[in-house]
């Protein structure tokens, strides 16, 4: 693991996460889903399906269990032959003010919140269920206390 992944890591387990939204979004095949600009930094999680991710340029390859971070402002586009399930998890990551100086140039000067990356999940099915549970707690629990 390289110094900059280890301060990310760190950084990761710094900060406080605020949900700002959860959505499921299905992309029917075929269908060439238009820019759409990340309001914030978001996790997105293709449940189902295959196709591309682009974001901004940049293409990604997502199988069913595929799960991508991105951070705001990026363009999304995504095109598939099949059909795709994503899930978008909208956050926001805070650095408490009484955290060492070093995380706080870390957040201005190279945030792992900006950034974007893929993986293949090692317990897809798990994370599945969380994001479902996430979704269905989010869109019933209409007061503030409900979706904390």
């Amino acid at each position: 693991m390289t110094m900059n992944s280890d301060h990310h890591l760190q950084l990761w387990d710094q900060v406080l996460l605020r949900v700002l939204d959860i959505r499921l979004r299905r992309v029917e095949a075929g269908e060439f889903l238009l820019p759409y600009v990340l309001p914030t930094s978001s996790f997105i999680f293709c449940a189902h399906g295959s196709g591309e991710l682009w974001l901004d340029e940049e293409i990604w390859l997502a199988d069913s269990f595929y799960l991508l971070h991105s951070g705001k402002g990026r363009k999304l586009k995504v095109n598939t032959e099949k059909g795709m399930e994503l899930y978008f998890i909208f956050y926001k990551a805070v650095l408490p003010q009484n955290s060492l100086r070093e995380f706080h140039i870390l957040m201005q000067t190279d945030s792992p919140f900006d950034q974007m990356w893929g993986i293949s999940p090692a317990e897809p099915l798990e994370l599945l269920s969380l994001a479902q549970q996430m979704l269905e707690g989010w869109h019933t629990n209409k007061s503030p206390i409900g979706k904390l």
